[in-house]
């Protein structure tokens, strides 16, 4: 097969503007609502915050952490829904159709999907972040700037590996495939937290994240790495490169 059959860039940036113009009706709505959301969490827990504290301030009152876990909890639940809902009008047969008729590869569509997911939707919701939270910039939360690394990075694998559940699973599921995904994903939440409870220790699958000396419970860090590799790094591979060969089964059906 030839290189530009798998990749063309132009077709892809052409791919890529179709989709947007498509698609902006439904990104815009989505996004407003993300941002009323977002505002009105905000508002209610600094509130709660200000209300049960000692030294009350005059204005609501945002700690760093409190930041922190509203962005990250947005950020999954949010961006979840946005992969969700990425490939769930091809169980309509008429949208299936048009989707199957773009003159683009597989590995077009996946990458436009990854990009999507995975860059341009944390950066808009970031950017809407920053904006409603009303915090002076010397205390406003930033990822990646404002908090530990280690702490952000199993929030961003969890991101990372679950829009790649997501995608895959309503590729799959030809009828109601959100709704199909959502159970799928609980079950397999509640199988694996059973798992890890029975056969594991805890402290070595957060090891790496939450601890920043060399041993933790007796193990060696050689160890937990291995163990971060298998539980979090490796899952996140295998689901994104599922999500492509999804993609190429869904055009030969």
């Amino acid at each position: 097969m030839k290189t530009n059959q798998i990749f063309h860039l132009p077709r892809f940036w052409q791919y890529a503007r179709a989709h947007f113009r498509e698609q902006k009706r439904k990104y815009f709505w989505h996004f407003a609502v993300i941002a009323l959301l977002c505002l009105l969490l905000l508002l209610l827990t600094g509130t709660l915050t200000n209300t049960l504290s000692k030294n009350r301030p005059p204005y609501p009152y945002f700690p760093m952490s409190l930041q922190q876990t509203v962005y990250y909890s947005g950020l999954l639940m949010t961006g979840g829904v946005f992969a969700l809902r990425y490939f769930a009008d091809l169980s309509r047969g008429e949208s299936a159709l048009l989707w199957l008729m773009q003159p683009v590869s597989a590995f077009e569509k996946w990458l436009l999907s990854a990009v999507l997911t995975l860059v341009f939707y944390p950066l808009v919701y970031t950017l809407l972040f920053i904006i409603l939270t009303p915090m002076p910039w010397m205390w406003l939360f930033i990822p990646l700037v404002q908090s530990d690394s280690n702490t952000e990075l199993r929030y961003w694998l969890i991101y990372w590996g679950m829009t790649a559940y997501a995608l895959t699973a309503t590729l799959i599921f030809k009828r109601h495939p959100i709704i199909k995904s959502i159970t799928l994903g609980f079950v397999i939440y509640l199988l694996f937290k059973l798992f890890i409870s029975s056969h594991a220790n805890m402290d070595m699958v957060y090891f790496y994240f939450d601890n920043k000396e060399t041993t933790a419970s007796g193990t060696s860090l050689i160890k937990a790495y291995l163990v971060v590799l298998s539980v979090w790094i490796m899952p996140v591979i295998l689901l994104w490169t599922s999500v492509f060969y999804s993609l190429k089964n869904r055009e030969l059906s």
